[in-house]
């Protein structure tokens, strides 16, 4: 979008209804945290590039040039539906750039296929762990992905002090609220066998959530995939 077709858009959602509000707040969050992600990463390129070896600076351009690709589908207002991706690719370089901000991540990511929106699922785990890195702040974060009976599992977690009784009730709600409204199967292909349907993805419990959280609660449900929030 332009500058001025955002401020129609903003215009326009001042005198809209809640939903419109609350989608504009998830637009604008989700680019904030992706011009993040970029500005980090050229940032570590820009200032470290004699310190960082070979592989490290490749990674870095790479995830780069990712970001880059998924701002700019992200400001297009041409939509896609779900296609074949391998999960890896998609995630490494939010990985990445999210490392470039600070945050502490360890990765283990396994070699599997899904068929979804491969941007849709970045942004879901470009959001756990900014929500990780800001409410944990100096706790290690892990990520992990796995296929179990056909189902992609993707836990993501820290370990910081976790989250206070009373907002994993808030969160766990917002979760089951999304539960089961998916309009798009989240399917997993191992060892090149065909697809079979269903996603699970599970988030370990860190202080704090706000908007963050409810937007992967919409994502995954729009994906056809569940939450649960793990101790």
């Amino acid at each position: 979008w332009s500058q001025r077709e955002l401020r129609v858009a903003r215009d326009e959602v001042v005198s809209g209804s809640a939903d419109d509000r609350r989608r504009f707040d998830e637009i604008h969050h989700d680019l904030r945290s992706l011009v993040a992600g970029i500005h980090g990463a050229s940032a570590a390129l820009t200032r470290y590039r004699a310190f960082l070896d070979p592989h490290e600076q490749v990674e870095l351009e790479s995830a780069l040039t990712a970001e880059i690709r998924r701002l700019q589908h992200a400001l297009s207002t041409v939509q896609t539906g779900p296609n074949p991706f391998a999960v890896r690719p998609v995630l490494e370089p939010v990985i990445v750039a999210e490392r470039a901000c600070g945050a502490v991540i360890h990765a283990e990511l396994a070699d599997v296929e899904v068929l979804g929106q491969s941007d849709a699922i970045a942004a879901l785990v470009q959001n756990l762990l900014t929500n990780a890195r800001r409410h944990a702040p100096g706790a290690a974060i892990t990520i992990t992905t796995r296929a179990v009976a056909g189902q992609l599992i993707l836990v993501v977690g820290d370990d910081g002090p976790g989250m206070p009784d009373a907002m994993r009730r808030r969160v766990q709600a917002l979760f089951n609220e999304h539960a089961g409204a998916g309009l798009i199967p989240l399917e997993c292909e191992v060892d090149g066998q065909p697809p079979l349907s269903g996603s699970v993805l599970h988030e370990t419990a860190s202080r704090g959530s706000g908007l963050g959280l409810a937007i992967c609660a919409r994502i995954a449900a729009e994906q056809g995939a569940r939450l649960q929030l793990l101790d």
